[in-house]
């Protein structure tokens, strides 16, 4: 999947992605994000990606590429523990 548009994409465009990455049964999801704020994403970001993963697809993820909005949390332990 694609947004090929202005380069940016929402949430609800990234949840679609999801899903039709699960139905197309892709290799592999690679995303590029940037989030404002404190970097940890919502329930529905790791519902999407539960179901990725129940679907044995695996998502890999640039993080921090929203100028210096970044997280002090160790990004590994904030995975970890929601993936649990």
């Amino acid at each position: 999947y694609s947004d090929a548009g202005s380069g940016f994409a929402g949430d609800e465009t990234m949840f679609h992605a999801i899903e039709d990455s699960i139905k197309h049964n892709v290799d592999v999801v690679s995303v590029s994000s940037g989030f404002t704020g404190t970097g940890l994403v919502g329930e529905k970001y790791w519902q999407a990606i539960r179901a990725l993963r129940k679907a044995g697809i695996p998502m890999v993820v640039a993080t921090g590429n929203y100028a210096t909005s970044a997280s002090s949390s160790s990004w590994d332990l904030v995975a970890n523990n929601h993936l649990k």
